[in-house]
C-alpha cells in the first residue's frame, strides 16, 4: 500500500495524487477511510473534471490490480489528534494483512529539525538537488542493516538496485528517540512509530520543506516513488 502522509507542504499528497492520475484507468476508487481524527472535506473529484458531480472526500482508498492500494488523505488531521490517527491507521493496516507500506511525506526544514535527524540541507536525492530522504524498517531488520536486503521489503529495501536508481539519501530516524516530546510527535514520526509497534514493514520517502508552492517538490517525490516501484513513466 502507498500512503500520503498529512504533513507540511502537502508533498506526499501531491505526489500520490499525481501518481493516481497518471495511472488513469488502472486505478479504481474503492472506498473512503473514515476517522474522527481527520477534518471533514468534500469536493469535486480531480480525476473526473470532465464529469462534474463525482464526490471527493477527506480520505480515499484506491486499488490497482493485482494487489496494490493507495490511501490518499485530502484533508489535515484534527489538531492534537495525530497520534490517535496513527494508532488507528496502523491497526487498520495490520488487520487487513497489508504486506508492506510506502509512506510519502515531509517534515519542517528548520535548522533544529535538520540537526535533529543528522541531515544536510543541501543533500541531493531522488533527482539532482531534490533532497528526498528515505528510511526503511521491518521486524526482521535493525538500524545497522539499512544497506542489507530485507525479505519483507524486497525490492523496496535500502541498498536495493531500485533504491539506488531513485537516488534517495538515507534518513536515520533513530536519532529522534532522545529529542523533546513536542518534536517527536510531529508528522510523520507518530505513524512510523506505530508501524513499528504493529510490526508493519515500511519505507518512508520524506522531504524537508517549508509551506509555499510545493508543486515541484511533489513531482520530485512522485518521480522517486515511481522509480522505487519500477515504473518508468
Amino acid at each position: 500500500m502507498l500512503q500520503a502522509q498529512q504533513s507540511i507542504g502537502g508533498i506526499g499528497q501531491l505526489a500520490l495524487d499525481a501518481m493516481i492520475n497518471s495511472l488513469g484507468d488502472e486505478v479504481l476508487k474503492v472506498g473512503c477511510f473514515i476517522s474522527r481524527d481527520v477534518l471533514p472535506a468534500a469536493g469535486n473529484d480531480g480525476r473526473e473534471s470532465a464529469s462534474p458531480g463525482q464526490l471527493a472526500t477527506s480520505a480515499e482508498l484506491y486499488f490497482q490490480s493485482p494487489s496494490r492500494f493507495f490511501l490518499l488523505f485530502r484533508a489535515p488531521t484534527v489538531p492534537g489528534r495525530g497520534r490517535s490517527l496513527a494508532a488507528d491507521l496502523a491497526a487498520w493496516v495490520k488487520e487487513r494483512g497489508v504486506r508492506r507500506v510506502m509512506v510519502l511525506g515531509s517534515f519542517p526544514a528548520l535548522f533544529q529539525s535538520m540537526q535533529m535527524y543528522g541531515l544536510d540541507a543541501g543533500a541531493g536525492a531522488g533527482g539532482e538537488g531534490c533532497g528526498i530522504q528515505g528510511t526503511a524498517w521491518s521486524p526482521r531488520s535493525s538500524p545497522d542493516q539499512a544497506s542489507a536486503s530485507c525479505p519483507l521489503l524486497g525490492e523496496w529495501s535500502q541498498g536495493s538496485e531500485r533504491w539506488q536508481q531513485a537516488n534517495i539519501a538515507r534518513l536515520d530516524t533513530e536519532r529522534a528517540s532522545d529529542r523533546p516530546e513536542e518534536e517527536r510527535r510531529c508528522a510523520p514520526w507518530p505513524l512510523l512509530y506505530q508501524f513499528r509497534e504493529h510490526e508493519i514493514p515500511y519505507v518512508a520517502l520524506l522531504k524537508p520543506t517549508t509551506e509555499g508552492n510545493n508543486t515541484l517538490e511533489g513531482l520530485q517525490m512522485y518521480r522517486a516513488a515511481f522509480v522505487l516501484l519500477a515504473r518508468t513513466s
